[in-house]
């Protein structure tokens, strides 16, 4: 069925806000499939979890994603088993599956919750043998680096402060448990062993992860400076700003491995980042529910208000 009305058109004037949408819907970022992803965790989770495929094409329109883009897009993740459809008459109604609401929490904590930083300076390696098959391999190890882990060569992975739970809850997510090798310990201190800055290096690129980190910044905080000076943008719009605040910030921030401070540069990027992505989020997101619930249909009327649960976002630090 054809959805032919549209909510919430954005004018981009001369604002920086309307100026962002306007950008990304003449040169997008990051794929339809991608930005659908975000939308699902940082907004449709916290509405109830369920949205009509009308409401999502709606949302998404003013950014220049086509209703046949939408489709594709969607039929991609449940393809991937990250969608899972229910059907009502001739509307179709989209959710999260088990497993992506696993990796999405996985994710929630790390993109609105500030991290624990403490550390005892060990380091947690997770051994993926060769006799485990292809695709679980590379799943594995993409969803490893989800968690924040890098490869540290072959099939072994490390990370500093990653929590082990966190892996154990994976490696039986993928039916693999009894099969992944988790130790935990300190590196070697004798002479020609990687310590904790060789084992740093040698795992993550921290200065490509800056430099994105950078631009993130450089996008976002003319922005805020507007919200901040002039007042908040209309609903539609700060719906628009947060979800590619969100998309932008989460695709740097989950290939970031959150390293403690004693592996990291001084005046970190990141940090910087996050302070900036906080400010505008915070700003934005009453106005940009506003919109979502009443742009938003379930099967059974309206989204939801804002869960509970999700209400004490990027509140910390």
């Amino acid at each position: 069925m054809s959805v032919a009305r549209r909510v919430g058109r954005v004018d981009p004037g001369a604002d920086p806000a309307g100026q962002l949408v306007a950008g990304y819907a003449a040169e997008p970022r990051s794929s339809a499939r991608t930005l659908l992803a975000t939308l699902f965790g940082d907004s449709i989770e916290a509405h109830g979890g369920a949205v009509w495929l009308g409401s999502l094409i709606e949302l998404v329109a003013p950014l220049g994603i086509s209703e046949r883009l939408v489709r594709t897009s969607v039929h991609r993740l449940v393809l991937e088993g990250i969608l899972v459809a229910s059907q009502v008459g001739r509307r179709s109604f989209y959710s999260l599956t088990g497993s992506a609401q696993l990796d999405f929490a996985h994710a929630e904590r790390r993109i609105y919750h500030h991290p624990e930083r403490s550390w005892d300076g060990q380091w947690t390696l997770a051994v993926v043998p060769d006799a485990i098959n292809g695709d679980q391999r590379g799943l594995l190890g993409q969803r490893l680096g989800w968690l924040g882990f890098g490869r540290l060569g072959g099939g072994t992975f490390a990370h500093p402060t990653a929590p082990v739970t966190d892996v154990v809850e994976l490696v039986c997510d993928l039916g693999l448990d009894g099969q992944v090798i988790l130790l935990r310990g300190l590196p070697p201190g004798v002479a020609g062993a990687p310590g904790n800055g060789d084992l740093a290096r040698r795992c993550f690129d921290l200065d490509a992860i800056a430099a994105r980190y950078q631009e993130v910044t450089g996008r976002y905080r003319p922005v805020h400076d507007a919200v901040s000076g002039a007042g908040l943008p209309e609903p539609a719009t700060a719906f628009l700003v947060r979800t590619l605040l969100v998309d932008d910030y989460r695709r740097v921030l989950l290939r970031d491995p959150e390293l403690p401070p004693e592996l990291l540069p001084r005046d970190w990027a990141g940090d910087v980042a996050r302070e900036t992505v906080a400010r505008l989020y915070r700003a934005v997101t009453a106005a940009a529910d506003t919109h979502l619930e009443r742009a938003g249909q379930t099967i059974s009327g309206p989204l939801p208000p804002l869960l509970p649960a999700y209400q004490d976002r990027f509140t910390e630090g």
